[in-house]
Order: C-alpha cells, then sequence, then structure tokens
C-alpha cells in the first residue's frame, strides 16, 4: 500500500554524489590536453552545473507527493501544486526515480532517496510500486 503521503527533505546522499561527480569531471578535465580556454569554459559549464544541482536539491525541502491512486499523484512543490501522471518508477534499494507527466507534453522525474523521506515510507513506497500498489 502507497504511503498517504511523502514530504521530501534534502538528500544527504545525493548531494554528497553530485558532488564527488562534478569533482571528478573537474579533475577529468584538468588532467586532459588541450587549449586552456576550451578546458576553462568546460570547467565553467560543470561549475554551474554543480551550483543548479545543489541549489535544486537543497530546495526540495518540504515537497511533497501525494498518490491519490497508483497512477495519479499531486505533486506540492515551491512553485505551486500539480496534479500528475506516474508514468514510470525505477525502483533500487537506496533509490526510487518516479518519471511524472504533467499536461500533455511536460515530463518530471522525482528522486526519493533513503535519506530523503523515513525508512518505513521508502520500504512502503517500494513495495507498492513493485507489487502494484497491492498488499502482498
Amino acid at each position: 500500500m502507497l504511503p498517504p503521503v511523502l514530504v521530501l527533505r534534502p538528500s544527504r546522499g545525493l548531494l554528497v554524489w553530485l558532488l564527488l561527480i562534478h569533482l571528478l569531471a573537474l579533475l577529468a578535465v584538468a588532467v586532459t590536453p588541450g587549449p586552456a580556454l576550451a578546458r576553462g569554459v568546460i570547467s565553467a559549464v560543470i561549475v554551474a552545473s554543480l551550483a543548479w544541482s545543489l541549489r535544486r536539491e537543497l530546495r526540495r525541502g518540504g515537497d511533497r507527493l501525494t498518490p491519490l491512486t497508483l497512477t495519479k499523484w499531486r505533486l506540492q512543490t515551491i512553485h505551486g501544486t500539480e496534479d500528475a501522471e506516474l508514468v514510470d518508477a525505477r525502483i533500487f534499494r537506496r533509490l526510487v526515480v518516479l518519471q511524472y507527466r504533467i499536461g500533455d507534453r511536460r515530463r518530471r522525474f522525482v528522486t526519493v532517496a533513503a535519506d530523503a523521506v523515513d525508512e518505513e515510507t521508502h520500504r512502503k513506497l517500494r513495495a507498492a510500486l513493485t507489487t502494484g500498489g497491492h498488499d502482498r
């Protein structure tokens, strides 16, 4: 059975992975031979990507996902409330990636890390998505 509401908080695990991946990309650019201007531009893009990713993850605190049915959800963020259709879910032990369709064309991906919600809520979400929302 789906949890009634998922109140997301920023995930420390995802923050660490974001930082690590971006730092590895910067290191790869630093040791790769090539024009300094090109390496500088690529490094600036990586730093901008890191800043955007960190900002987005840190602003997630308080986002609410409310399942109305297994496929119909209500997403509440700082930008407002939207009804969405769950079209796909990738389920891992410590991470769930939800893909929603909002309206006719917009898609939104939401990552629910194990440390972004309490342990029981994460377990219930994984179980419901795995079994199609039915109790075993």
